[in-house]
């Protein structure tokens, strides 16, 4: 499960055997905030939070916000070209 990009004490992971849609798993101090990142037809969206702070998710969504266009090639780049 690489980590794609570590900011602001967040690891954002895509996992090589995972599946679509395309997303991120964001961990921090041992929560996960699971992030799709949508397409030309959907935007980013939380899919799921175990345990993250309303604070820390809210960090890390604006960090999705501002890296989306990195993380989907970084989704693409280990899964493909499939359709994310």
């Amino acid at each position: 499960m690489p980590t794609v990009l570590r900011q602001a004490a967040f690891d954002f992971m895509v996992y090589t055997h995972d599946h679509l849609p395309a997303h991120v798993h964001i961990w921090k101090g041992g929560n996960e905030l699971i992030v799709n990142l949508g397409d030309d037809a959907a935007s980013a969206a939380v899919r799921e939070n175990n345990g993250m702070s309303r604070a820390e998710a809210k960090r890390a969504w604006q960090i999705v916000v501002a890296q989306r266009d990195f993380l989907l090639e970084e989704w693409r780049s280990i899964h493909g070209n499939e359709e994310a």
